[in-house]
């Protein structure tokens, strides 16, 4: 058996991090589009929202590196 390299394993776990936050975020997106309009002031969607974009955003970023 070969040892996989340090930079393997880190890169791996940055995957699975950035999966892990898309599928949370897909979730997040999910939750607000089944409310009504009426269910979800919308001061609390667009909180959501921001937080979903800063989320983004943040995977973009580690993407990119």
């Amino acid at each position: 058996m070969t040892e996989e390299k340090p930079q393997v394993n880190a890169a791996s776990s940055e995957i699975e991090g950035a999966a892990s936050l898309i599928a949370d975020i897909d979730a997040r997106l999910s939750n607000l589009d089944e409310t009504t309009s009426d269910d979800i002031p919308l001061d609390k969607k667009t909180a959501a929202l921001r937080s979903i974009d800063a989320d983004l955003r943040s995977v973009l970023e580690a993407a990119q590196e």
